[in-house]
């Protein structure tokens, strides 16, 4: 059976970023490295929740990408 290490985690939020001419919503995504790969995705939501705070604008959507190494 193969198993999944994660290897390294990547948090992006991204938030609203004021109107475009046609006056549609504009997406900035703001990118942090270093999310600990053994980090419970509650954990890394709260700590997105918590910067988007900080950030000032509302934000739409939270994304995680992950690295994962594969082995037998």
């Amino acid at each position: 059976m193969a198993s999944k290490t994660i290897v390294k985690q990547t948090l992006t939020l991204n938030v609203e970023d004021g109107v475009n001419s046609l006056g549609a919503a504009k997406m900035k995504a703001h990118n942090y490295s270093g999310v600990r790969p053994e980090a419970e995705p509650a954990a890394v939501l709260a700590a997105a929740e918590a910067l988007g705070g900080l950030i000032g604008h509302e934000l739409m959507g939270v994304v995680v990408t992950e690295k994962a190494e594969l082995a037998e």
